[in-house]
């Protein structure tokens, strides 16, 4: 299978080339379905090369979706449905030329200087003290109150009891599923939608249904005929900068929404991380619905994905069982990581760090 395995002449890395071709081999049916791969030592010795790069090079396969590793079989060539995408990673990539963008990453530095001036000071923070201590499932207290004022106009009402930390909104959206949610029942999202969202469901065993778009986002008719076929218990929806069709949702396809989710008692899961970043966008659903609405955000987006702080907003009832679910899930997020983001937002910084982002993006655009 990988007899006379020859790299390419050129000056990208080793594990780079003997990845490239090994996938040519797989491309041209060489390595057929199910293969297995010699040992990793064994090509390393056939080659002169080091067995890390081997590694290397098998690792980035797998990430590609052309090969799978599993115990007692060693690494074979993955079967792949005609036009299967790879699986989806979300990780820095180190590769020498290489520019991902599978991810949104911050446009400027202003986040890193921001902490840079921040982290000296922590040490006289009256809330350090606390970071070695263990904390309650939805959060330190003092982080929930600055979460919570800083998105009073959004949804909450300043109320710090109905806000709930995460270790970013993928978490917290995962703490929602698992609290207002039952095996089976039917949640219903765009038919275009966050590829997070349909992840999630298959872990909880949920029913994910698309329903119909056109260019002002989800069809209110659509979305009523789900309601009275389906039945469902929640929708999904990314109402700001929707990801990944980038449509906002008007202030009317809004009220259309909400009243068909009222008229079934449907909750409204908002998934607005992006709101931040927009201007001057329409009422959230957490205003027009708080009731039946959770509102969920993160700092991702319009600060760092690398500081991973969410917020998930919802009715008191809702708001608890969130916090069991992220007990179970991981007892509490870092209270580093909640000191953090409550400094960054009383201090202002959190707000000059999103206008200088809103800059940067304004002049690339």
């Amino acid at each position: 299978m990988l007899q006379d395995l020859r790299l390419p002449d050129d000056e990208s890395p080793v594990y780079r080339r003997l990845a490239d071709a090994i996938a040519e081999r797989i491309a041209a049916g060489t390595l057929a379905v199910g293969d297995r791969l010699p040992p990793q030592r064994e090509i390393a010795r056939a080659l002169g090369i080091n067995v890390t790069t081997v590694t290397r090079a098998l690792s980035t396969l797998q990430e590609q979706g052309l090969l799978e590793a599993r115990p007692g079989r060693g690494t074979t060539v993955a079967a792949r449905d005609v036009g299967e995408k790879p699986g989806f990673v979300s990780s820095p990539s180190d590769q020498s030329g290489i520019i991902d963008l599978s991810v949104n990453r911050p446009a400027t530095t202003a986040y890193l200087d921001a902490v840079a001036a921040l982290l000296p000071r922590l040490p006289k923070d009256r809330h350090y003290a606390a970071l070695q201590d263990y904390h309650p499932p939805e959060g330190p207290l003092w982080a929930r109150v600055a979460v919570a004022d800083w998105f009073k106009s959004v949804a909450g009402d300043g109320d710090p009891g109905r806000v709930v930390l995460a270790a970013g909104a993928q978490h917290g959206l995962d703490g929602v599923l698992g609290a207002v949610t039952r095996q089976g029942e039917v949640v219903l999202a765009d038919e275009v939608t966050y590829q997070g969202i349909n992840a999630l469901c298959r872990v909880h065993g949920l029913d994910l249904r698309g329903v119909a778009m056109d260019r002002a986002g989800m069809r209110p008719d659509a979305f009523d005929a789900a309601c009275a076929q389906l039945r469902p218990r929640a929708v999904f929806l990314v109402p700001t900068l929707h990801n990944p069709t980038t449509i906002t949702l008007s202030a009317e396809r809004r009220h259309e929404l909400a009243a068909v989710a009222r008229r079934y008692n449907v909750l409204i899961i908002e998934d607005d991380v992006y709101r931040p970043l927009a201007d001057d966008p329409p009422p959230p659903f957490a205003c027009l619905e708080p009731e039946l609405t959770i509102h969920l955000s993160a700092l991702s987006k319009c600060l760092a994905p690398g500081l991973r702080l969410g917020f998930v907003i919802a009715p008191r009832p809702i708001a608890g069982q969130v916090a069991a679910a992220l007990r179970i899930n991981c007892w509490s997020i870092s209270p580093l990581t909640a000191l953090i983001g409550a400094r960054l937002i009383e201090e202002g910084s959190a707000a000059r760090i999103i206008d200088i982002q809103k800059q940067e993006l304004r002049q690339r655009q």
